[in-house]
């Protein structure tokens, strides 16, 4: 049931997205925008697939039956440990490279921007989420899971944050006469 909620609310930023690219469309902002709400709403849609299929539950299984097929499930936390640093070392030079690119194109100027750059980077913290779950790499996954629920919170805090975003920049800008 609770698959079925968290896919109908993905659903709901989905939809929230689409309409901040067809807003930023019409009202001709940077095709940036459109191109950033766009993909914001496939990753949503592909959330809410995945959640109400148990695609990453599948995955998982699938990594894990790999493993015991090659006779390295046993081995496997050294390599966890490696992707998992490897991933979270990606998205911070990822994430410092895109502020570099953002701040030389005046993307960090007015709220547009600010709504688009925000709404793009809890996408991303999505993204690493969903990648540190199917790793299930032992010591993420007591963050994760733990008593703080560091999952749900990330999971929620970021969707609420795109919803947001959406919403701030339909609102912004001026509907299409």
């Amino acid at each position: 049931m609770l698959s079925l909620v968290a896919a109908g609310f993905y659903i709901a930023v989905a939809f929230a997205t689409v309409a901040a690219a067809f807003r930023a469309r019409r009202s001709g902002q940077a095709s940036a925008h459109a191109i950033v709400w766009i993909a914001l709403a496939f990753l949503f849609v592909v959330l809410a697939v995945s959640r109400m299929l148990g695609l990453e539950d599948l995955l998982e299984q699938h990594l894990r039956e790999g493993l015991r097929g090659r006779g390295s499930y046993d081995d496997r936390g050294g390599m966890q440990s490696v992707l998992v640093a490897t991933l979270i070392a990606a998205t911070g030079i990822g994430s410092f490279a895109f502020l570099l690119f953002a701040r030389g194109r005046s993307l960090l100027r007015g709220r547009r921007n600010l709504a688009v750059l925000i709404a793009g980077s809890a996408g991303m913290a999505l993204i690493l989420l969903v990648a540190l779950r199917v790793l299930s790499f032992h010591q993420t996954d007591a963050l994760l899971y733990g008593p703080l629920k560091l999952n749900w919170i990330i999971d929620l805090g970021a969707s609420v944050t795109v919803i947001a975003a959406a919403l701030f920049y339909v609102r912004l800008l001026p509907s299409a006469r």
